[in-house]
């Protein structure tokens, strides 16, 4: 049976017919069919109105049964894990390493002591503080940054009483970093007092390694009785000499303390247990002026290290550097003896 509703837009089968138009909407909102036409579009979907909600849709604030809010969890449930990558653009921050690693990159070592102004002023025996680089490869000066440092331990009366030869202290040999916190133990010297006279209680110091909570005993620094060379003995853990620092005792700078350079340069061999010259090291100073003003506070070494030098040994040369400090030209030239004396 065909049907055609008029005014309905319907034919058979319920397709609407091509052209259709919506009917006058009659007033009070209505159209034919009993449908309010307010917030409707044609299709039968609604038009969100602002304020309005509609059945079955939430508010914000709004929780119903079986949702979560934000930060609720729920018994089971496993919390995403947020990983935060921090990008540094800037320049790389040294990380630190032991002592050892550090001393195997390089082959020769820079020593300067710290030059002290109230030493210089006052003409009293202070405590000494050193710094300790890669030497550079002309042997007169730093490359890079300071590896470690050294600072003496000792009383004041030893320092203004005793003679080089019997004067006691310790030094402690510290890491140190330019972008971290330094400070961390390596070395520790002990240089005990003793009585020295001519070859009776010669002057030795003990050399530990205390890093990262080790108290390894690495060797003794010994001085021997000679009648005209100056001579240092290095041994190791086992009371095996390994090597000896020898100088000529004719040096114009064992005598003469002028600031110039010929008289503050002084060169000595380092030789193995045969006596071949396997090494060096040289003194001089900080310039004529520092030099005028305290000689004995402006020493710098340059340590050239023997082939194949294992950082055992590097360290107890280092350690031998720093005695000979102490021994020969930590005398003041008014003193009587100076660094000429060989007790």
């Amino acid at each position: 049976m065909n049907m055609n509703i008029q005014g309905g837009g319907y034919q058979q089968g319920g397709y609407p017919q091509q052209g259709y138009q919506q009917q006058p909407v009659m007033q009070g909102g209505y159209q034919q069919g009993g449908y309010p036409q307010q917030g409707y579009q044609q299709g039968g979907y609604p038009q969100q109105q602002p304020g309005m909600m509609q059945q079955g849709m939430m508010q914000p604030g709004m929780v119903q049964p079986g949702m979560m809010q934000p930060g609720m969890m729920q018994p089971g449930m496993i919390q995403p894990q947020v990983q935060v990558v921090v990008i540094n653009n800037g320049p790389p921050v040294e990380q630190k390493r032991p002592g050892f690693d550090r001393l195997n990159e390089h082959q020769s070592i820079f020593i300067k002591q710290k030059f002290n102004v109230l030493e210089a002023l006052t003409g009293c025996d202070m405590e000494n503080r050193y710094l300790i680089f890669p030497a550079n490869q002309q042997g007169d000066g730093k490359k890079g940054k300071a590896l470690f440092k050294a600072k003496e331990k000792s009383g004041w009366c030893s320092r203004q009483c005793c003679h080089p030869d019997c004067r006691p202290f310790k030094m402690d040999v510290l890491h140190e970093y330019k972008d971290l916190e330094d400070g961390d133990p390596f070395l520790a010297l002990d240089r005990p007092y003793t009585c020295t006279c001519l070859c009776c209680n010669r002057p030795y110091m003990t050399v530990q390694r205390n890093e990262a909570g080790q108290n390894e005993n690495l060797g003794v620094i010994k001085a021997p009785w000679t009648c005209y060379d100056h001579q240092v003995d290095v041994y190791n853990g086992g009371e095996d000499l390994r090597y000896k620092i020898v100088a000529n005792c004719c040096q114009l700078g064992f005598w003469c303390k002028w600031p110039c350079d010929p008289c503050q340069n002084i060169d000595f061999e380092v030789r193995n247990s045969g006596g071949e010259v396997v090494g060096s090291l040289k003194k001089f100073s900080q310039g004529c002026i520092k030099a005028s003003f305290d000689e004995a506070s402006s020493s710098q070494f340059t340590l050239v290290y023997p082939p194949n030098c294992d950082p055992r040994d590097k360290a107890l040369l280092i350690a031998a550097t720093l005695l000979i400090d102490f021994r020969f030209f930590e005398e003041k030239p008014n003193k009587n003896s100076g660094a000429g004396s060989n007790f």
